[in-house]
């Protein structure tokens, strides 16, 4: 669900616990397959460190900030009861419940998925901070170096790498460590352009500096798919991709990019427009 359609049904909420139900058409979150961002633009972060550049001291400042504004903060994720003697430590109260896996929960190995049992789809956690007086809007979303950014529809890790997933860093020198350079991703989705009869175009772009054989390839929506046509896209070329109207939605939507073994090469949301036609372009 494109961030506009997050926001326009959160703002509605009532205050309160409310039932999500896994899903993109009831608006669950899901951080690979919902396009919400460019996991390439992640950073990591310690859980605390001396100089105060780390996820306590900035999760404390930007709760601290919305608590003193007034902001509204809506929370994804489960709910567990509080301990009776137990004191919040920013808001100076006991709750009666907490919210936790307030971060991506697909992509934990074998190992850790055995003991939490927490890979699925569609139920990723995140942290909505909305100002009451501006348009601002701050989302924190947050995931583990031991997760993987390719998954299968049950949300366990898939093998395998196109390029698409967040930065590596290398942690050999301590510290927060330095980002592994990134290869250069091997293609994008560039634009969209939907025709007053509902169908539409969508640009592929190799990206990469060899031929791209895209034979097996897919768009992919939450619910449908389309295979590309098995072609070779030269170097630094566009590869115009004809959609049948049920891939596009005037409402807005994802598209996903797949390759022939299963793996995300790129992703996008589009805000769509008016059924007589409209044009977007997927560029930064």
């Amino acid at each position: 669900m494109p961030m506009r359609l997050v926001l326009d049904r959160i703002r509605g909420l009532e205050p309160g616990l409310k039932n999500q139900t896994s899903s993109y058409e009831d608006g669950a979150l899901d951080y690979i397959k919902g396009n919400l961002f460019d996991p390439r633009k992640m950073r990591v972060l310690p859980s605390q460190s001396r100089g105060g550049d780390d996820l306590v001291h900035r999760l404390s400042a930007l709760l601290t900030l919305a608590r003193d504004q007034n902001d509204d903060i809506v929370i994804f994720g489960s709910q567990f009861r509080t301990s009776p003697h137990q004191t919040d430590a920013v808001f100076g109260e006991t709750p009666r419940f907490g919210i936790d896996n307030t971060h991506m929960a697909q992509g934990d190995p074998p190992d850790i998925d055995e003991r939490l049992h927490e890979n699925g789809p569609w139920h990723d956690g995140a942290i909505f901070l909305l100002s009451t007086n501006t348009d601002r809007v701050t989302v924190i979303f947050l995931a583990f170096q031991t997760q993987s950014w390719q998954t299968d529809s049950q949300g366990q890790k898939v093998d395998g790498s196109t390029r698409f997933e967040a930065p590596r860093y290398d942690f050999a020198g301590g510290g927060l460590g330095n980002p592994v350079p990134t290869p250069s991703p091997k293609a994008e989705l560039t634009s969209l352009n939907r025709l007053s009869d509902g169908t539409g175009k969508l640009v592929v772009a190799n990206m990469s500096s060899e031929a791209l054989d895209v034979s097996g390839w897919s768009v992919v929506t939450p619910t449908t798919s389309f295979s590309i046509p098995p072609t070779t896209i030269e170097p630094g070329q566009p590869l115009t991709v004809a959609l049948t109207n049920d891939l596009i939605n005037d409402a807005g939507g994802i598209l996903s990019l797949i390759d022939d073994r299963g793996l995300k090469v790129d992703g996008v949301a589009y805000s769509g427009g008016p059924a007589a036609g409209w044009s977007t372009s997927f560029a930064d």
